[in-house]
């Protein structure tokens, strides 16, 4: 099971390439706000890729970007979901087959540290390109911009 949920991560992770030359797309024109969002807001609500550099990685799904701008914001990896990192924090329940014991949640806190690693070893310090789902919000819960991250044009991280 354990081989299982790493190869899930990491094929959800993979096809991560090297070097690319960014591009961004047309902007939506049909997209509409009653509030007066940040140019680099506005620009991923239209679902523009931006080219952002990653500076931190909170967890496995979770990081900081530099976007071009210089602004700083913590992203959200879309259609990608990770065990939280502490031990008081990780919720079997989420994740099917994991039991509510203290041996589930170790395994869990476990992934989760493997999920992180992953992602520092891939997209620390590097440069990549974020897109925002127009189906989705642009914000989640707790105020992280939600986004797909790729390294090159055509690899997709989340």
């Amino acid at each position: 099971m354990r081989h299982a949920a790493l190869l899930a991560v990491m094929i959800l992770l993979a096809g991560c390439g090297q070097g690319f030359a960014p591009t961004a797309t047309t902007p939506n024109s049909t997209s509409t706000s009653t509030s007066t969002p940040t140019s680099t807001e506005s620009d991923l609500r239209t679902t523009q890729t931006q080219t952002a550099t990653v500076v931190d990685i909170i967890d496995g799904d979770t990081m900081d970007v530099r976007l071009s701008d210089g602004s700083i914001e913590t992203v959200r990896l879309l259609g990608v979901d990770t065990p939280e990192t502490s031990i008081t924090q990780v919720s079997p329940e989420e994740w099917e087959g994991v039991k509510d014991t203290t041996d589930g949640r170790d395994w869990l806190v476990e992934w989760s540290k493997d999920a992180t690693q992953y992602a520092r070893n891939r997209l620390a310090g590097q440069t990549v390109l974020i897109r925002s789902d127009p189906k989705a919000d642009r914000r989640g819960y707790y105020g992280r911009l939600l986004v797909y991250i790729f390294q090159s044009r055509h690899a997709e991280i989340s």
